[in-house]
């Protein structure tokens, strides 16, 4: 896969990552308040996974499918949850006070 193929990849799961969040946070703070943190969610996440899934390319160089791809890019998925998880709740954390 070539790097914008990455790009693009890190944006869709950027997306899924913020209507999560969005999903969550609702239910706890205004929709104003939800909306912000799965912004900031889908920025983070998205920045998240094609950074991680980038910087592993170089290991998976020799793969030919998406099944070869599975390790790295889960790994990815992963580190976007985590990146996603942490914008929100560093926007929510910000709103208090």
């Amino acid at each position: 896969m070539n790097p914008l193929q990455i790009i693009l990849l890190g944006l869709a799961a950027g997306a899924a990552a913020g209507l999560a969040v969005l999903c969550g946070a609702i239910l706890f703070v205004p929709f104003a308040r939800a909306r912000r943190a799965a912004l900031s969610g889908m920025i983070g996440a998205s920045i998240a996974f094609a950074l991680t899934a980038l910087l592993l390319g170089p290991f998976f160089h020799d793969a030919r499918s998406l099944a070869d791809m599975a390790e790295p890019f889960g790994l990815a998925a992963l580190v976007a949850a985590g990146a996603a998880g942490l914008c929100a709740i560093m926007i929510l954390r910000a709103g208090q006070g």
